[in-house]
């Protein structure tokens, strides 16, 4: 049990595991229901008519091995100078966290330089969180995660999260290294200012290879403040990242990239995009579904991006920098509310910021791509649009 101290956390040694959710018959692990039948919770609740006042609720450091499982971590909020992992702080460090809900986490007031409600992992570290539920976490930076280390996510929902002040409305990724994402739903997420109402990724590559993976996800009705750009996902910094097979809808950003805004910093970053779905999201400015700048790549594969908005140019795509390949792909119904431009400009469009680059749409349907300019500033090497 906690103390009456904010400082007071649950401590995980090296090599524990640590496992909740009995009923109090069992003889063993396989005989423990549903975790959450028979909940074990931690609360950081330790005043009465308060919510949330211990800094960290369990704390794991210099662990080669650590895990938590079957848990109900809620309610931390304590009032460090610069709180950071306000369920779970994790330093130098490798974990593994799985069925856990993890619920009205706080890292601190917009005033401090709180990261990761729910979550926060730094150092020599790397944390796998499977199948848990991650809901109303708040921080200034990162309102359910902050991490600079890789991380494995699998099968985990994020709701109703907040960056309050900037970056990742539910994850805020830094650091190097691989990071995946897989089989998780980012639902009602929101940061302030900065990128990604759901995700901000901002990895630095240095002598490793750096890149988030994102395969089978659902993002919905994560949106972004004044500030803000990419509705549900920001990538900068660098990284060879990757979305497969997953659907954006209703995401909503002020600015530029509606649903997926990318600003990679050298030639040698990318992202592709593979087999996704992108409909009713919107930008107060360019690219409806997806605004790209920077100098890297944007790959658009076997997409079909349909039914978004920007106030600008760009309903479907937007590219103002950096080599853009859109191949196999749908681009239809898509629209701009507030510009002037050629017909096929509310699906794709693009400026001639970085000039000289390639930009190349092929094997394709883009509605009224007919009322193009012939070959234009656009080059098809395979089957013309149409």
């Amino acid at each position: 049990k906690l103390n009456d101290d904010e400082t007071s956390t649950f401590q995980i040694p090296d090599n524990v595991r640590l496992y909740g959710g009995f009923e109090g018959d069992e003889s063993d692990l396989d005989d423990r229901p549903d975790p959450f039948d028979h909940p074990t919770i931690l609360n950081g609740d330790i005043e009465s008519g308060t919510e949330g006042d211990i800094n960290n609720i369990v704390t794991i450091t210099d662990a080669s091995f650590a895990l938590l499982d079957g848990f109900i971590i809620e309610s931390a909020g304590g009032s460090a100078a610069s709180p950071d992992g306000g369920g779970v702080l994790i330093q130098d460090s490798s974990v593994l966290i799985r069925n856990v809900a993890i619920v009205s986490c706080f890292a601190g007031p917009t005033t401090t330089n709180g990261r990761g409600g729910a979550i926060a992992v730094f150092g020599d570290s790397f944390l796998q969180l499977e199948d848990a539920h991650i809901e109303n976490c708040e921080a200034p930076t990162g309102g359910a995660i902050f991490s600079e280390a890789p991380m494995q996510i699998l099968r985990v929902t994020f709701e109703d999260n907040v960056a309050q002040s900037t970056d990742g409305g539910a994850i805020a990724l830094t650091g190097q290294g691989v990071s995946t994402i897989f089989e998780s739903r980012f639902e009602n997420n929101f940061t302030q200012n900065g990128g990604g109402g759901a995700i901000g990724c901002l990895l630095q590559r240095k002598s490793t290879t750096t890149a988030l993976l994102i395969e089978d996800c659902v993002f919905i009705d994560n949106a972004g403040g004044n500030g803000s750009f990419g509705g549900a996902i920001a990538f900068e910094g660098d990284g060879l990242n990757r979305i497969s097979r997953s659907r954006f809808i209703n995401n909503e950003t002020p600015n530029a990239g509606g649903a997926v805004f990318t600003d990679l910093d050298t030639g040698a970053s990318e992202l592709v995009i593979e087999s996704s779905f992108f409909s009713g999201n919107r930008s107060g400015f360019r690219g409806g579904a997806v605004y790209q700048q920077g100098s890297s790549d944007l790959i658009v594969i076997n997409a079909t991006i349909s039914g978004n908005e920007a106030d600008g140019l760009g309903g479907g795509v937007f590219t103002s920098s950096g080599d853009c390949y859109v191949v196999n792909s749908i681009l239809w119904d898509n629209n701009n509310t507030n510009t002037s431009g050629q017909p096929r400009q509310d699906q794709f469009s693009f400026s001639g910021g970085g000039a000289p680059r390639v930009i190349t749409v092929d094997w394709s349907r883009v509605q009224n791509w007919e009322f193009s300019p012939v070959n234009g500033s656009i080059e098809t090497t395979g089957e013309e649009p149409g």
